[in-house]
């Protein structure tokens, strides 16, 4: 009879710290469970296959300890959670129900969903997220992709909100516009505005791409309409031309580069083939040049144009060599693939000189 009595008082006691804990978190399945009544409220410490439900979270993992009086939970093991519309994994998480943060640390990968789509991934060592303003940090080792724009991104430091949009990368971010495509993005900050298919790059700008290199003190890289812009004594580098102007607009078309624009203060140096001096050079307003699988296919200068060809001629094998300096309204150069000047053109108001070698 005594044996029962005492065995009738430890179910009791363990049906009331069962009914205590299901008030903060309800437990699917753990292969081993430890319920401990500390100072500060009871400790549930589960083992094995863990599978439960706290603060409104659901995790997986392989093992967890919920401190109930601290409103505190340590999940450990190949962490899986789910997090309103955020997917988690990671090697821990552990969440402050007070202040509603998840702290997770150790091959993070997080993504994002909206309207039950992934729109965003995030892969890092170390990340934060406060559930009451959506807003997520993470650090060390950062990479993330949106599946919006196709735009992958690595950087030391970024955060982003998930109810506005808009986040920010620091220490060393590159952006690239696709996965397969060679054009990256450099700068020390990137942010982002996602509801408006928006990214901005400031100080020290690089663009780099197969055939060229752009400098710049400012960049806006509009996804939708998959074009950049740079501002802040633009620069670009081949080994074909070297131009500079107030303000360059790339654009891309089918992940390739297929336009550039370049506005007020134009100066392009070019060689007459790639490889040679850039003693060439065009000056104008406007300029727009053309390319076609990433080769440049012809240039286009207007407004107050003028220019200086010299074609050397000491070079071998050439029968005959030029030098021009004029001036007009319009200016078209179209290249071989090379990057050979094919020929030129210029139209409207010509002046100049001209002087020919045999």
């Amino acid at each position: 009879m005594r044996k029962i009595l005492i065995c009738s008082l430890f179910l009791l006691c363990f049906t009331l710290l069962s009914a205590e804990s299901e008030k903060n978190y309800r437990l699917i399945h753990s292969d081993n469970v430890t319920l401990i009544n500390s100072e500060t409220g009871y400790v549930s410490r589960f083992e094995g296959s863990v599978h439960f439900f706290y603060g409104g979270v659901e995790y997986k993992c392989d093992r967890a300890m919920i401190y109930e009086g601290r409103e505190f939970a340590y999940m450990y093991g190949d962490v899986h959670a789910k997090v309103d519309t955020m997917n988690v994994v990671a090697d821990s998480v552990s969440y402050d129900k007070n202040k509603n943060i998840l702290y997770m640390r150790g091959n993070i990968e997080i993504q994002e969903f909206k309207d039950k789509k992934l729109t965003r991934e995030f892969y890092s060592d170390y990340g934060e997220f406060d559930r009451n303003i959506k807003f997520l940090k993470v650090k060390d080792n950062v990479r993330s992709f949106s599946y919006i724009d196709s735009v992958s991104a690595t950087c030391g430091y970024a955060e982003f909100n998930n109810t506005t949009g808009y986040g920010y990368m620091r220490l060393s971010p590159v952006l690239c516009l696709t996965k397969k495509d060679s054009l990256q993005i450099k700068s020390e900050k990137v942010e982002i505005f996602s509801n408006n298919n928006k990214y901005v790059a400031s100080f020290n700008v690089q663009v780099d791409h197969e055939s060229f290199t752009t400098t710049s003190s400012f960049l806006i890289y509009f996804s939708k309409e998959n074009k950049a812009i740079l501002t802040g004594e633009p620069v670009f580098h081949s080994d074909f031309a070297t131009g500079q102007a107030d303000e360059f607009t790339l654009f891309l078309e089918n992940n390739k580069l297929n336009r550039a624009v370049l506005m007020n203060n134009c100066l392009v140096r070019y060689a007459s083939t790639e490889g040679e001096p850039q003693n060439n050079w065009v000056k104008s307003n406007r300029m727009e040049l053309f390319f076609q699988d990433d080769d440049l296919t012809q240039f286009n200068a207007t407004q107050n144009v003028s220019y200086f060809y010299d074609q050397d001629e000491n070079k071998e094998k050439r029968q005959e060599a030029m030098q021009m300096y004029s001036d007009g309204d319009e200016l078209n150069i179209w290249l071989k693939s090379n990057n050979r000047v094919k020929s030129m053109e210029l139209n409207g108001r010509i002046n100049g000189k001209y002087k020919f070698f045999q």
